[in-house]
C-alpha cells in the first residue's frame, strides 16, 4: 500500500481522515508545512495526498498538478474543505484532483475514498498494462 500524507492543521478533521485511511491499511503521515509536503513529493513514488483546504493548499495543488505526467499519475490527490463540493467529478477534473470532500461530509470520508481509490487503481492498472505493451 502506498503512503498517505495528510497536509493541514485542523486536528479534528485530520484525525478523522487518519482513522479512515489507517483502517484501510495505509501508512499515514501528517505534515504541517508546505516545505515538508514538497519534500515528500520529491522522495515518494506512489503516494496519496490529502490536503486540508486553506493556508498553502492552492500552492501545493498547483505544484502537484504541474509535475510531469509520469510522476503525477502515481499521486492520488484529495482535497477536504468547507468550499469544496463532495464527490464532484467536474470540480475534481477542473482542479486536477482525484477526490473532493466537503468538511460537513467528513464522517463519510472512508466510503468516498474507498470508492474513488478503487476506480483510480482499476483505471491506471489497465493504463499501465497497455503502456507496457506499446
Amino acid at each position: 500500500m502506498p503512503k498517505a500524507v495528510i497536509y493541514g492543521k485542523d486536528g479534528n478533521k485530520i484525525q478523522k481522515i487518519l482513522t479512515a485511511l489507517k483502517s484501510q491499511g495505509f501508512n499515514c503521515l501528517t505534515v504541517l508545512s508546505y516545505d515538508e509536503a514538497v519534500l515528500l513529493l520529491e522522495t515518494e513514488d506512489d503516494i496519496i495526498f490529502v490536503i486540508n483546504e486553506g493556508n498553502d493548499s492552492n500552492k501545493l495543488i498547483q505544484n502537484i498538478t504541474s509535475l510531469p505526467m509520469y510522476k503525477r499519475r502515481n499521486i492520488f490527490l484529495v482535497i477536504v474543505g468547507d468550499n469544496v463540493p463532495t464527490m464532484s467529478r467536474l470540480f475534481a477534473f477542473k482542479e486536477g484532483l482525484n477526490l473532493t470532500v466537503n468538511t460537513k461530509d467528513i464522517e463519510n470520508f472512508s466510503a468516498y475514498f474507498k470508492k474513488t481509490y478503487l476506480e483510480y487503481k482499476n483505471f491506471y492498472k489497465n493504463f499501465k498494462e497497455l503502456a507496457i505493451k506499446y
